[in-house]
Protein backbone atom coordinates (compact mmCIF):
# COMPACT_ATOMS: atom_id res chain seq x y z
CA UNK A 1 0.00 0.00 0.00
CA UNK A 2 1.22 3.60 -0.89
CA UNK A 3 2.39 5.62 1.93
CA UNK A 4 0.14 8.49 1.04
CA UNK A 5 -3.23 8.39 -0.03
CA UNK A 6 -3.60 10.97 -2.92
CA UNK A 7 -7.40 11.11 -3.48
CA UNK A 8 -9.25 11.27 -0.26
CA UNK A 9 -8.77 9.68 2.93
CA UNK A 10 -9.33 5.73 3.08
CA UNK A 11 -11.31 3.70 6.07
CA UNK A 12 -9.37 3.89 9.77
CA UNK A 13 -7.14 0.56 8.99
CA UNK A 14 -6.04 1.54 5.68
CA UNK A 15 -4.89 4.83 7.13
CA UNK A 16 -3.39 2.98 10.19
CA UNK A 17 -1.50 0.84 7.59
CA UNK A 18 -0.04 3.20 5.90
CA UNK A 19 2.07 5.02 8.56
CA UNK A 20 3.79 2.01 9.68
CA UNK A 21 7.41 2.69 9.08
CA UNK A 22 8.32 -0.67 8.51
CA UNK A 23 8.77 -1.09 4.87
CA UNK A 24 8.47 -4.85 5.17
CA UNK A 25 5.12 -4.83 5.98
CA UNK A 26 3.08 -4.57 2.96
CA UNK A 27 -1.28 -4.19 1.82
CA UNK A 28 -2.79 -3.67 -0.93
CA UNK A 29 -6.62 -2.96 -0.77
CA UNK A 30 -9.18 -4.79 -2.80
CA UNK A 31 -11.09 -1.85 -5.00
CA UNK A 32 -13.03 -4.40 -7.02
CA UNK A 33 -14.77 -7.58 -6.48
CA UNK A 34 -17.55 -8.47 -9.15
CA UNK A 35 -19.05 -11.58 -8.67
CA UNK A 36 -22.46 -13.62 -9.65
CA UNK A 37 -24.92 -13.71 -6.59
CA UNK A 38 -26.76 -17.05 -8.10
CA UNK A 39 -23.55 -18.72 -6.77
CA UNK A 40 -21.10 -16.57 -5.58
CA UNK A 41 -18.25 -16.50 -8.16
CA UNK A 42 -16.19 -14.16 -8.59
CA UNK A 43 -16.20 -12.79 -12.85
CA UNK A 44 -13.43 -10.14 -12.24
CA UNK A 45 -11.64 -8.21 -9.90
CA UNK A 46 -10.41 -4.62 -10.49
CA UNK A 47 -8.09 -1.94 -9.87
CA UNK A 48 -9.42 1.44 -9.92
CA UNK A 49 -7.78 5.54 -10.02
CA UNK A 50 -9.23 8.46 -11.09
CA UNK A 51 -8.27 8.92 -14.61
CA UNK A 52 -5.50 11.88 -14.72
CA UNK A 53 -4.91 10.72 -18.23
CA UNK A 54 -2.12 8.41 -17.03
CA UNK A 55 -1.03 5.45 -18.61
CA UNK A 56 0.50 3.82 -15.74
CA UNK A 57 -0.52 2.34 -12.16
CA UNK A 58 1.25 -1.00 -10.20
CA UNK A 59 -1.20 -3.66 -9.99
CA UNK A 60 1.33 -6.29 -9.92
CA UNK A 61 -1.19 -7.56 -6.52
CA UNK A 62 -4.08 -7.50 -8.84
CA UNK A 63 -2.99 -9.50 -10.91
CA UNK A 64 -1.43 -12.23 -9.31
CA UNK A 65 -4.56 -12.18 -7.03
CA UNK A 66 -6.76 -12.77 -10.19
CA UNK A 67 -4.07 -15.43 -11.66
CA UNK A 68 -4.35 -17.21 -8.55
CA UNK A 69 -8.19 -16.96 -8.30
CA UNK A 70 -7.86 -17.71 -12.62
CA UNK A 71 -10.50 -14.93 -13.07
CA UNK A 72 -10.24 -11.87 -15.29
CA UNK A 73 -9.22 -8.37 -13.58
CA UNK A 74 -9.18 -5.11 -14.99
CA UNK A 75 -7.52 -1.51 -14.30
CA UNK A 76 -10.91 0.59 -14.70
CA UNK A 77 -10.00 4.86 -14.68
CA UNK A 78 -12.83 6.54 -14.04
CA UNK A 79 -13.49 10.19 -14.33
CA UNK A 80 -16.58 12.10 -13.24
CA UNK A 81 -17.63 14.58 -15.98
CA UNK A 82 -18.71 17.72 -14.10
CA UNK A 83 -22.55 18.06 -14.57
CA UNK A 84 -24.52 20.06 -11.53
CA UNK A 85 -25.48 18.24 -8.42
CA UNK A 86 -29.72 18.32 -9.54
CA UNK A 87 -28.77 16.69 -12.70
CA UNK A 88 -26.54 14.00 -11.41
CA UNK A 89 -29.55 13.10 -8.98
CA UNK A 90 -31.99 13.05 -11.46
CA UNK A 91 -30.43 10.73 -14.24
CA UNK A 92 -29.30 8.46 -11.28
CA UNK A 93 -32.73 8.45 -10.45
CA UNK A 94 -34.05 8.22 -14.02
CA UNK A 95 -31.66 5.51 -14.91
CA UNK A 96 -30.27 3.83 -11.59
CA UNK A 97 -26.59 4.59 -12.32
CA UNK A 98 -24.56 8.31 -12.71
CA UNK A 99 -24.52 8.82 -16.35
CA UNK A 100 -21.84 11.41 -15.65
CA UNK A 101 -18.77 9.48 -15.18
CA UNK A 102 -16.55 8.41 -17.97
CA UNK A 103 -14.10 4.89 -18.40
CA UNK A 104 -10.65 3.92 -19.80
CA UNK A 105 -10.52 0.25 -18.83
CA UNK A 106 -7.93 -2.45 -19.73
CA UNK A 107 -8.15 -5.91 -19.19
CA UNK A 108 -5.02 -7.11 -16.86
CA UNK A 109 -4.69 -10.18 -15.58
CA UNK A 110 -3.11 -12.09 -18.88
CA UNK A 111 -0.26 -9.48 -18.85
CA UNK A 112 3.05 -10.31 -16.85
CA UNK A 113 4.25 -6.57 -15.79
CA UNK A 114 3.03 -3.20 -15.30
CA UNK A 115 3.27 -2.29 -18.92
CA UNK A 116 1.16 -2.76 -22.25
CA UNK A 117 -2.18 -2.02 -21.05
CA UNK A 118 -4.62 -1.75 -23.90
CA UNK A 119 -7.24 0.86 -22.74
CA UNK A 120 -10.87 1.10 -24.11
CA UNK A 121 -13.01 3.92 -23.47
CA UNK A 122 -16.57 3.29 -22.07
CA UNK A 123 -19.02 5.58 -21.21
CA UNK A 124 -20.94 5.11 -18.18
CA UNK A 125 -24.19 3.81 -20.19
CA UNK A 126 -21.49 1.56 -22.24
CA UNK A 127 -19.87 -0.03 -19.32
CA UNK A 128 -23.01 -0.53 -17.44
CA UNK A 129 -23.81 -3.00 -20.74
CA UNK A 130 -20.46 -4.05 -20.03
CA UNK A 131 -20.99 -5.31 -16.80
CA UNK A 132 -24.38 -6.82 -17.60
CA UNK A 133 -23.01 -8.77 -20.01
CA UNK A 134 -20.53 -10.27 -18.09
CA UNK A 135 -23.55 -11.84 -16.20
CA UNK A 136 -25.66 -12.73 -18.66
CA UNK A 137 -22.60 -14.79 -19.78
CA UNK A 138 -21.90 -16.46 -16.61
CA UNK A 139 -23.51 -19.84 -16.22
CA UNK A 140 -23.85 -20.31 -12.77
CA UNK A 141 -23.06 -23.93 -10.80
CA UNK A 142 -24.40 -24.59 -7.55
CA UNK A 143 -22.69 -26.81 -5.64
Amino acid sequence: MSRFNYFGKGDEYSEFHRYIMDDRLKMIDLDCVEYQPCCNEIIFIGETARDKGQTYKNTTMTRKIAQGLKCRAYLIFYLPIAKPQSLIDEGIKELGYNPYISFRIARIDHLNSNSNYEFEHYTAEEWVSKLIEFRIRHHCVKD
